[in-house]
């Protein structure tokens, strides 16, 4: 018979294995609650195939299927092209203050006051073209006008050279993050392959990489750097 007194025990046995790997789990949930970028695993348990014992079927208890994440890559995907999308938005909105700055209408020495005052000044000179000291005035202001405008122009400079070297150590850290990404990756086919676990934890490690890859993505950047071209 099958429902023998041994493989009653060996079920009761099979189930507390289950059980206890369940347990394991639920204290590695617990341990990395806390842990960015980590993904809640879950025991995923299967029936076994029944023993047929002649005309009758029984039960043969169950087993694990798998540990697996609960992770839904649909929503992940869609993060991402959102959260892209934001950094993309900040990205410029950041750089396009710092040019807003160099324009900013507080400011005594803008462009724009430094315009007013050499058109006040030739107006004026227009009127008492006799005057040395309004002939004079033109002069310094049109010195002022230009002062002006080459200090908008270095200031301009300097934010594409700000841009492109946040660029340039943007791009070493997407590489580094591309070369920690290739490494789990064999770790996960290696791991994968001989059906351990732990492999979750990598997948999660190697999302966490991505994820960060999207928030400082080279094209964000690279926008920045066009819109200051232009």
């Amino acid at each position: 018979m099958a429902a023998t007194l041994h493989n009653i025990l060996n079920k009761g046995s099979e189930s507390l294995a289950n059980s206890r790997v369940a347990i394991d789990v639920t204290g590695h949930n617990i341990s990395n609650a806390h842990t960015a970028g980590y993904s809640r695993q879950a025991v995923n348990l299967e029936t076994k195939h029944p023993i047929d014992e002649g005309l009758h079927v029984f039960g043969d208890g169950a087993r694990i299927q798998s540990i697996a994440r609960v992770h839904d890559s649909f929503l992940e995907k869609q993060i991402r092209r959102e959260v892209q999308t934001q950094s993309k938005h900040e990205t410029l909105a950041n750089g396009l203050k710092k040019l807003e700055d160099l324009f900013n209408p507080d400011l005594t020495s803008t462009i724009r006051d430094r315009f007013n005052s050499f058109g006040n000044a030739m107006r004026e000179v227009a009127n008492y073209p006799e005057e040395v000291s309004v002939r004079m005035n033109v002069i310094e202001s049109g010195k002022a006008l230009s002062q002006a405008f080459n200090s908008t122009h270095a200031g301009i400079l300097q934010v594409q050279t700000d841009a492109n070297e946040e660029i340039k150590q943007n791009t070493e850290s997407l590489n580094q993050k591309l070369l920690e990404i290739a490494s789990l990756n064999a770790q996960i086919r290696e791991m994968g392959a001989g059906g351990l676990s732990d492999v979750n934890d990598l997948e999660d490690k190697r999302d966490k990489l991505i994820e960060e890859i999207v928030i400082v993505s080279l094209v964000c950047l690279l926008f920045l750097w066009k819109a200051l071209k232009s």
